[in-house]
């Protein structure tokens, strides 16, 4: 069946929920994590999914997440082996 494109959606739990085509963007959450810098500026056109990058992120690291299976099957951050886990964020 194909999937409708989630055009002007900005809440990456309702693309998911939803299950809305999109283009998977998760790499970026491991490279962002990995890169340790204390301040990240993104700088892209209008329309680029910079606000859908921040929900994303926001999903993926909110305090007293019950399930995050939702938001990671069948993309590549789900697909990362075991031992491929982001650190813990220094609290």
């Amino acid at each position: 069946m194909a999937k409708t494109v989630a055009i002007g959606y900005q809440d990456f739990e309702k693309i998911r929920k939803k299950n809305l085509f999109y283009v998977d963007k998760t790499a970026f959450i491991r490279e962002w994590w990995e890169n340790e810098d204390e301040v990240t500026l993104v700088t892209r056109p209008r329309r680029f999914g910079k606000t859908l990058n921040l929900s994303m992120l926001e999903k993926f690291f909110p305090f007293g997440m019950q399930d995050a299976r939702i938001y990671s099957r069948d993309l590549q951050s789900g697909k990362m082996k075991r031992t491929e886990t982001f650190r813990e964020p220094i609290r």
